[in-house]
């Protein structure tokens, strides 16, 4: 624990995310999507409240790939998105399995860190940056995403 709860908050929700990622294999579709949209909101909305901190420099450690036995999300893998809500333009596709290996990359990386002695506020920071200028977006797609597939498979 650390004197921030917001540090608390988000380390508690990537956990969270990472033991999603880690025991995926074991849902059933529905349970999955269902478990993935509550997680990756938390996950999201923590990443929200982290604290911006000084611009650090941070060499971060090589990260895990999504492990072999990730099941994927069937036949909602694939979605339609538009890129930019401000801008008229077509659609483009995004991959919810893309979507959860970017961001479970860019957790891992600060997990690794941490593990190998790295400072907590360069994490953080390394942590508030990736959301801000990379997982962020890819998550904030997803949720809806996920929202739709959810839907879906609970209509049936």
């Amino acid at each position: 624990m650390t004197s921030d709860e917001r540090i608390d908050r988000f380390v508690a929700a990537a956990k969270s995310f990472r033991r999603f990622v880690q025991r995926a294999a074991a849902l059933e579709l529905p349970e999955r999507l269902g478990v993935a949209r509550i997680i990756l909101a938390e996950l999201h909305a923590a990443a929200c409240d982290l604290p911006r901190g000084a611009v650090i420099d941070f060499d971060a450690m090589p990260s895990e790939a999504l492990p072999p036995e990730w099941p994927g999300f069937e036949d909602f893998e694939f979605y339609w998105e538009i890129f930019d809500p401000y801008e008229l333009d077509s659609a483009v596709a995004g991959a919810l399995s893309e979507d959860v290996a970017n961001i479970y990359d860019n957790l891992e990386r600060g997990f690794a860190d941490l593990a190998g002695g790295g400072d907590l506020d360069a994490v953080v920071w390394q942590w508030r940056h990736s959301f801000e200028a990379q997982w962020g977006e890819r998550a904030s797609s997803a949720l809806r995403a996920l929202h739709f597939a959810y839907a879906r498979v609970d209509d049936d």
